[in-house]
């Protein structure tokens, strides 16, 4: 009788041994080793997050340089101040690169209009060749400083001459950031004759060029 339950009982005890292995040993492994995934799964996500912002921020740092030297530029081209005498030394360097002679030149008192930034409105007198005063009226223009050229008059000199002197007349216009009332506290407005860069601190009535 014994004999007839023993294989039975040996597969009771062979189950009861495959359930004691399967929840005591193998489940938490392999629940372990799930979470181990789930973990690494997470690790390479955050990673990839991290070196995507790590490029975002390279980016916006090359992107800063590039946004400081526009900003830099823009500060030249309409500056803070109405900043007369530094425009009066660099337009009298371009006279004598190109070969004119810078007579005059007149600025009016800043104004505001429209919201915008504030106006200077500039008259120059200058004398030269045709190809000097070509040259010179594109340097003015291609300056740090923003100057616009409204108009040019110009007025042959000795018309019998194969290559007459020109006498020009130019008004112009260039820009601060200053309000109006700052810019005529900066002393705008009022002739003033061009002299040597070397000596800016004195005035001559001496033709530059």
């Amino acid at each position: 009788m014994m004999k007839r339950f023993l294989p039975l009982i040996a597969a009771g005890a062979a189950l009861l041994i495959v359930a004691v292995w399967y929840f005591a040993l193998y489940a938490p492994k392999n629940s372990d080793l799930s979470k181990a995934h789930d973990d690494l799964s997470a690790a390479e996500a955050s990673g990839q997050t991290l070196r995507a912002q790590l490029s975002n921020l390279r980016g916006l740092e090359a992107n800063r340089a590039k946004q400081q030297a526009v900003l830099q530029k823009l500060s030249a081209a309409v500056p803070p101040t109405p900043d007369l005498a530094s425009f009066i030394l660099q337009a009298n360097d371009i006279a004598t690169q190109s070969g004119v002679n810078w007579l005059q030149v007149s600025p009016s008192q800043p104004s505001a209009a429209g919201g915008g930034p504030t106006t200077i409105t500039l008259t120059m007198q200058l004398e030269g060749g045709f190809y000097q005063v070509y040259d010179y009226l594109n340097r003015l223009e291609n300056m740090q400083r923003l100057v616009l050229v409204d108009t040019v008059n110009v007025t042959a000199k000795g018309a019998a001459s194969p290559l007459p002197v020109l006498s020009v007349a130019v008004t112009a216009r260039m820009f601060t950031r200053a309000t109006a009332q700052t810019g005529t506290n900066a002393g705008a407005g009022g002739a003033t004759t061009p002299t040597s860069p070397a000596a800016p601190q004195t005035t001559s009535s001496t033709r530059v060029g």
